[in-house]
Formats: C-alpha cells, structure tokens, sequence
C-alpha cells in the first residue's frame, strides 16, 4: 500500500500528506517478552519506525501502550473505547489537528544523483487558509546548501519556516515579500552536518496569501493538478502499467537494469535494421518503377503540385524544429537520471543492428 502510493507520486515535486491509522480493539497483546516472539517484535517495530518516519502516524486502540516504543509523538496515541459511543466526537477532533500536524511533503528523488536546478511545484492556497509543508532529510541529507523560492501570482505571500514544526509560532520564522512578482528567498547552509536521517530535522514551511485581493482566479480540476514544470513530468497520458515497470526498473539493482536495457537495445536495433532495409528497398523501388513508368508515357506527373505539397511539409517540419531543444533535454535529462539503463540499451541496439 505504501509502495503503490509511492509509486504514484514518485516523480511528483510536491506530496499529499501521509497518514497511518492504526486501529486495534484489544487484538494486540503486551509485549512479548520470550527471546524468539521478542526479536520478531523488535524487527516488526524497528520495520514499522523506518517505513512511516514521514507519515502522519496515529494509534487508536484500548491499550496506548502497544505502539509506544513505535509512535514518538505521544498526542498520536489515542485511548479508544470498545463500547463507547464518543468515538465520533474523538475523531472530529482529530479532523481539526490533521493538517497541522502531518504536512505535505516537498520531495527531491534524485537528490543523490544530482542538483535539482530549477525543480518548481505550483500549488493553489485558498485566501484565509494556511498550508502546511514539510521536506524531510532524505531529500537534502548529503547537501550543502539549499536554496527555495516561492511567490504567489495575484498576491503577497507569507512563508514562515524552521526546523520545528509549526514555525507560525514564532513570527521571527515568517518572510513576506514586498510585490508579487517578488521571489520570498531560504537559505539553508549544510542542513545535516554530522548528522543522518534519523536525527536531521526536517525543514517546516507553513505558507499563506498576505492581504490577498478580492476578486481571485479560481483552480479547476485540471490545473490543480501537481506538476514538475521545470522538467516537464506531465505524465497523464502515461498507461499505469508502464508507470509501475519503470518504477520497479529504477528500484532494482544495476545488473538487472543494464540486462533490461541490453535486451531492449537488441530488439529494437534488429527491427531497425530490419525494417530499415525494407524501408529503403520499397522506397527505391518505387522511384525506379515511377521514373520507368513516366519515361514510356504511362503515366504524367504534375510537378507544380508535388512542389506544393513539398513545400507544406517543409513549413510543418520548420514548425516541429521548436520542439527539438525541449525533445533533446528530455533526452539528456533520462540518460543522466538512467544512466545504466541508457548505456545497456544503447550496447544492445548496436548489437541487434550488426546482428541483422
């Protein structure tokens, strides 16, 4: 379920918040205290700390004390009742601390392999309300300086930020720009210095609008949706299935990453070579027999109107040539990020073409 959720917003800039609701009526028992049920506890919870570390991770059950060693954050271990009827209550009062404290999540995956440049998010903040956003170290932990922006179009912002959750609290944290074409700046100079990612704090954003205008643009569906517009990561029209095998190919180890790019550059360089000979021999044919064809009188070809249509195909290419920066970035910007996967494909598509 954790996967299948982050696999989804795998190559998503920003992140909706992770809650875990762990609801238990008495089923769990104390913990064991034989060697063997002991250890396989141990595991299970030290599994559990490392799989929800950026989850919102909440405890309902009779006993608070079964998640207590798992869940650091005390407010998270909620005492529920059996056969109470105020559960109701309970949880509309949980509904009122959610978004403060299980922010969203501002996300760099390839921050290992290299900078992330001009990486953007765009979001939409409804005036009156407040968002609240978290990047947790995973994403920074080996940086040495970290710059972010942030700006809103029709508006001032107001961005409040520390290494402590709720940085609103202290109006010392909060920046606001003075125009709205004007960039609210962070700097953060080696965020986990002697540190690693069970003891890095994360970075706290709490962003608003500031006077915002009385007559606003409204978001649509389509529009609110959360892109990667500095490299291009609208992937709608992406079938799932592809989006899952390359996800798990990027997961697994270079070995099998190099054997599936080799055995796709081979396939594919062999129908290239393949077809290439058929393209050339169908194509050669044609203009021989054509030529031979309008030698003899057979047939009479209008050479104005094959200029014409010439010339409309030129102007179309001329049109697509715009595109070929942005095609070549692409290009680039999937061999640094798959380099093993790249340099596989590009050994076997040489392969298969020689073996044709």
């Amino acid at each position: 379920m954790i996967d299948q959720f982050d696999m989804i917003y795998a190559n998503r800039t920003g992140v909706p918040s992770k809650l875990l609701f762990w609801f238990d009526y008495g089923t769990l028992q104390s913990i064991p205290t034989e060697t063997i049920q002991n250890r396989r506890y141990e595991r299970l919870y030290r599994r559990l700390i490392f799989n929800t570390r950026n989850f919102g991770f909440y405890s309902l059950a009779t006993n608070t004390t079964t998640l207590n060693d798992v869940i650091s954050d005390k407010s998270h271990l909620i005492q529920i009742n059996k056969n109470s009827n105020n559960d109701l209550n309970l949880m509309k009062n949980l509904q009122q601390q959610l978004c403060q404290s299980s922010p969203q999540i501002f996300q760099y995956p390839e921050c290992k392999i290299k900078q992330s440049e001009n990486s953007v998010y765009r979001g939409f903040i409804s005036p009156n309300y407040k968002q609240y956003w978290a990047m947790y170290s995973e994403y920074f932990l080996k940086s040495f300086h970290i710059e972010l922006r942030f700006r809103a179009e029709e508006s001032l912002m107001k961005v409040c930020f520390d290494r402590a959750a709720f940085p609103e609290n202290n109006e010392n944290n909060c920046k606001v720009n003075n125009d709205p074409k004007e960039d609210i700046v962070l700097n953060v100079k080696n965020p986990c210095k002697g540190l690693n990612t069970d003891n890095c704090p994360p970075l706290f954003f709490t962003i608003s609008l500031y006077n915002p205008p009385a007559s606003h643009k409204f978001c649509t569906e389509k529009s609110n949706s959360d892109k990667n517009i500095a490299n291009g990561n609208d992937d709608g029209n992406v079938p799932e299935i592809f989006k899952r095998f390359f996800y798990d190919l990027k997961k697994s180890s270079n070995s099998k990453q190099l054997m599936a790019g080799a055995m796709g550059g081979v396939v594919s360089g062999y129908l290239a070579a393949k077809f290439g000979k058929l393209a050339a021999i169908a194509v050669g044919g044609s203009m021989l027999v054509i030529q031979i064809a309008q030698y003899n009188g057979y047939i009479e070809i209008d050479w104005k109107k094959v200029n014409q249509d010439v010339q409309v195909v030129k102007k179309t290419m001329d049109k697509n040539k715009s595109q070929l920066p942005a095609v070549a970035q692409n290009v680039r910007t999937f061999v640094a990020e798959n380099a093993v996967l790249a340099g596989g494909f590009a050994s076997g598509f040489l392969i298969g073409f020689a073996w044709a």
